[in-house]
């Protein structure tokens, strides 16, 4: 009997214990990094691309943005687009829970050469990056618990807006009309420090 209710409690502790496991395999990138390429396409440019990121809460309606949080700008290379599909599933980006962002991050092995530009979001939740080269670049950034990654393209001194956005149940990278009064007050400011 005493054996018997060893091996119960012995059970019950592992089931509990596997109740928090969590993946910890180290994740190993397999493409090679083009330092060169990366280190090129973050140069300076003639280039903006003006970032929006919110979350809209299914339940009460309520948005939660990018205000304050840093917004990740990465050339993207081979070793950009590996890394994006690690994160999200796929090269194009996606959506992600926070939480579970952070946890496959930490598996990432660390590369030192892996380099990015980083812009943070106003309190409206746009971040202007200015001055980008030529090129195709993802975008990351959190809103409202989730971290979004997108794909923006540009070139010949243009301004990009990429809006990531969605809410539990989705994720849309094309633009939301619930902000269009607040993007058009902002490129108008814009507009106004552009002229001055």
């Amino acid at each position: 009997m005493k054996k018997m209710c060893a091996l119960c409690v012995l059970a019950i502790v592992s089931a509990l214990a596997c109740i928090g496991c969590v993946e910890t395999t180290p994740i190993r990138y397999t493409t090679p990094l083009d330092k060169t390429q990366m280190e090129r396409m973050l140069r300076s440019g003639r280039n903006t691309i003006i970032v929006n990121a919110f979350t809209k809460d299914p339940n009460d309606g309520s948005i939660a943005t990018c205000a304050g949080r840093s917004v990740e700008l990465i050339p993207a290379t081979e070793r950009a687009a590996e890394y994006t599909k690690i994160i999200f599933g796929s090269v194009e980006g996606g959506k992600q829970a926070g939480g579970d962002f952070n946890r496959t991050v930490g598996r990432i092995v660390a590369d030192p050469d892996f380099q990015a530009r980083f812009e943070t979001c106003d309190s409206d939740g746009f971040a202007t990056i200015k001055n980008v080269a030529d090129g195709e670049f993802y975008v990351f950034v959190g809103a409202g618990g989730y971290v979004y990654g997108g794909k923006v393209n540009v070139r010949g001194g243009e301004s990009e807006t990429v809006i990531l956005s969605g809410t539990a149940q989705e994720y849309s990278r094309g633009f939301n009309y619930e902000h269009w009064e607040r993007y058009e007050r902002r490129r108008a400011w814009e507009a106004r420090q552009r002229n001055r």
